[in-house]
């Protein structure tokens, strides 16, 4: 459990455990291990997608909302400023006027 409160619903405690993805050791997971040999080479590791290379997974035990996530897109008050791998931020389609919102 964690003192910290749900930015959605305002429960506490938040609940928190180590990630429970297969191969998840402190965030990354070793590719050659536990993906594919043949296309990775010994130790080549790849940051976890289900805890985002923390190594724990924290929710709300209330409504569900996944702190974690929260945190890479900015959800959560005190979110830090590093963006969720391939989140491009709020850009404009092609062809769409940056002035019509």
């Amino acid at each position: 459990m964690d003192d910290e409160a749900c930015p959605k619903c305002g429960h506490s405690p938040t609940h928190y455990r180590r990630c429970s993805q297969i191969g998840c050791e402190d965030g990354y997971i070793d590719m050659h291990e536990y993906d594919d040999p043949l296309w990775y080479d010994e130790g080549e590791e790849e940051m976890c997608d289900e805890c985002h290379g923390t190594g724990i997974e924290c929710w709300c035990p209330s409504c569900g909302y996944d702190l974690q996530e929260a945190r890479l897109t900015q959800d959560a008050p005190d979110s830090a400023n590093v963006p969720r791998p391939g989140y491009l931020g709020n850009i404009n389609p092609v062809g769409a006027d940056p002035d019509v919102p």
